[in-house]
């Protein structure tokens, strides 16, 4: 697993002002670790991370798998072109559900939406929306968090705080908080 990716703790900053989404990623003390950008002009989703701002050495992609669908899928790619696995949408209907398999189609962990989250969104006509928290669930038992930091400016923690064996790929966890973020289209 490279460097980059060998975090249980990642903090997003969203950049604003920028055309495209745009985050620095940093670790728990604040220090940076990749840098993800969305293409624009495309028909598909399509993030890509680098080890920083000012490189051109891609160390990750995450990519819209179909354009057209009701639940939609993307692919997580690591640097050498191998699919690493695929973030899905799943179907429920009190909250918004995601299943993050592995690159053999193993479905190894969740993120569900919090029940608060999801009660709020659902009685607000969308203004709470922005509230969404996940938790992310393992074999039926919550392994870690994502959550939107109430800011000016958009700000996200994905904390895997009880996988020290690092069952969930950190690549997946990474891609699953942008996958968060984008899918909520915010």
């Amino acid at each position: 697993m490279t460097f980059h990716f060998d975090e249980n703790k990642f903090l997003l900053n969203q950049k604003v002002f920028t055309i495209g989404s745009k985050y620095d990623v940093l670790d728990e003390s604040g220090h940076p670790l990749c840098y993800l950008k969305q293409k624009i002009w495309t028909l598909k989703r399509h993030v890509d991370v680098y080890a920083s701002e000012t490189s051109e050495n891609v160390l990750m992609r995450i990519v819209q798998d179909r354009i057209f669908t009701l639940f939609t899928s993307f692919s997580v790619i690591d640097e050498a072109g191998q699919l690493v696995g695929r973030i899905c949408q799943k179907f429920s209907l009190f909250r918004r559900t995601y299943g993050v398999k592995s690159f053999a189609g193993e479905e190894i962990a969740t993120a569900e939406q919090d029940v608060v989250s999801s009660v709020l969104g659902a009685t607000s006509r969308g203004y709470v929306r922005d509230l969404a928290n996940f938790n992310i669930m393992m074999k039926g038992e919550q392994i870690g968090v994502f959550n939107r930091k109430l800011m000016l400016f958009d700000r996200y923690v994905m904390d895997i705080y009880d996988d020290p064996v690092k069952r969930l790929d950190r690549r997946l966890a990474l891609a699953l908080a942008v996958i968060l973020d984008l899918g909520e289209d915010r």
